[in-house]
């Protein structure tokens, strides 16, 4: 077992195809038992990168088959991803 800190750019790779995606998923996968670490600032970082690529139409063809889902039990955080035009869920909704 190892510890990963990711930054944004490498956290990313989860949910976009592109060189290194791979080593990431393989990673962070909860089969091999590594700790991961992240900024807290970086899903909105993440978010945000996702959205601008998502708007400039420049994600891979397996992001957009796949599109992010923005969950957050956050209400101002939901309205506010709705706003940029990015799916959304709560964990509200299945009590």
């Amino acid at each position: 077992m190892s510890a990963f800190f990711l930054d944004s750019s490498a956290l990313a790779k989860r949910y976009v195809s592109e060189p290194g995606s791979a080593w990431i998923q393989a990673i962070t996968t909860p089969e091999a038992h590594h700790q991961i670490v992240i900024a807290r600032i970086a899903w909105v970082e993440v978010l945000s990168a996702l959205a601008r690529r998502q708007r400039e139409v420049s994600l891979p063809s397996a992001a957009a088959a796949a599109p992010l889902v923005f969950v957050s039990a956050g209400d101002r955080l939901i309205v506010a991803a709705q706003a940029e035009g990015i799916s959304t869920d709560s964990p509200k909704s299945y009590v």
